[in-house]
């Protein structure tokens, strides 16, 4: 088991033998980097600091040996997911190795709470040993992520999510403009965003079973167009499902699932539709309304990894049931202010877009 992470891990250790670089930076993604690494924003802190650092990428899905030698010889290495090949890595002492993650706060449990697995446990506590710091968005989440990646608390450091740093410097008119120029059919109309997230099971992967988008296009199509935005998971599971490819490929809602940058569109939405995604954090952070599409509930306590805290009493907005729920909650769109100010004040420390720079200040003055 895990013979091609051992494999890279030998290779990564041979080719620790030449040079190290300490000024060279690495981020570490996968092919079509799903998740959005703020690479752009941490970069720029960087050369805010001096102009002799340098940058490249490791491609985690790739076999590349030019990459690996890189990555065995830089300085800083940034990862947004789980990278288990460095599990078998020996990095030289003085070397950062960032875990940035990509979903901010806590909410879904992950990580080494929902490992039953003996080997998989092991794994993961070998990769939290070379990890040196873990940024999370408020003190209260530390414990949390100390547990999920098996990371001393000591190297959990409160300095926000970087990710988040993206919403503070775009400007949302310029955005529309171009979004409409692409989707001319959203002009005039507000933008419900529908964003669920992966299951393990399969059959509730096929979201248009519980949403009856021809009932919301009735209702409220004068009013609001439906987009609709599905977890990278989701993509080889699409082409097997008929019913929901022919939704997509249909003008009864605007898929943006290839869409390149997710953040857009929760900026650019009027109200943001989810289930147990952390993407609902998002929403909340930038003061967009949230409501909770929990068709499957009760599978996905029994049968996926469930959540830290009891569901319905920890979202920050209505829970519904069905598509005339959802539909009723939009109509008469109003917000828990006591929910809402619990959630930011207990899972954000920082409300500002100074992740990157509290986190490469703290690398770079350590």
């Amino acid at each position: 088991m895990f013979l091609r992470h051992k494999f890279l891990g030998l290779l990564f250790n041979f080719f620790c033998l030449f040079p190290l670089k300490r000024d060279r930076v690495v981020f570490v993604v996968d092919g079509g980097n799903s998740f959005g690494m703020p690479c752009e924003r941490i970069m720029g802190e960087f050369r805010r600091h001096g102009s002799n650092f340098s940058f490249c990428f490791f491609l985690k899905d790739r076999f590349d040996l030019v990459g690996l030698f890189r990555l065995a010889c830089s300085g800083f290495v940034f990862l947004d997911d789980n990278f288990f090949p460095l599990a078998f890595m020996n990095f030289r002492e003085g070397v950062s190795v960032v875990q940035l993650w990509h979903a901010p706060g806590v909410f879904k449990r992950f990580g080494y709470s929902v490992l039953d697995d003996v080997e998989r446990r092991s794994l993961l506590e070998r990769m939290g040993d070379r990890i040196s710091l873990l940024s999370v968005t408020s003190e209260n989440l530390k414990g949390f992520y100390s547990e999920a990646f098996q990371v001393d608390e000591d190297r959990v450091e409160a300095f926000g999510f970087p990710r988040l740093d993206y919403y503070g410097d775009k400007d949302v008119d310029s955005l529309k403009e171009s979004f409409l120029l692409d989707f001319p059919q959203a002009r005039g109309k507000k933008i419900v965003l529908y964003a669920p997230t992966f299951r393990e099971n399969k059959v509730m992967n096929n979201v248009f079973d519980f949403l009856d988008v021809d009932l919301f296009n009735r209702v409220l199509g004068k009013e609001y167009v439906l987009c609709v935005r599905l977890h990278p998971k989701i993509s080889s599971f699409i082409d097997d499902d008929k019913v929901l490819r022919s939704v997509l490929d249909s003008d009864k809602v605007i898929d943006l699932s290839a869409y390149p940058v997710e953040q857009d569109l929760v900026l650019l939405s009027d109200v943001l539709v989810t289930d147990y995604s952390s993407i609902m954090l998002e929403g909340v952070f930038i003061g967009k309304p949230v409501v909770f599409f929990a068709y499957d509930l009760e599978d996905y306590l029994e049968v996926e990894r469930g959540f830290y805290f009891d569901y319905g009493d920890c979202v920050p907005g209505p829970i519904v049931r069905d598509t005339e729920g959802l539909i009723d909650n939009i109509k008469v769109l109003s917000e828990d202010r006591f929910r809402l100010d619990r959630c930011l004040s207990f899972e954000f420390d920082y409300r500002d877009s100074g992740a990157s720079k509290r986190i490469v200040d703290f690398l770079l003055n350590e």
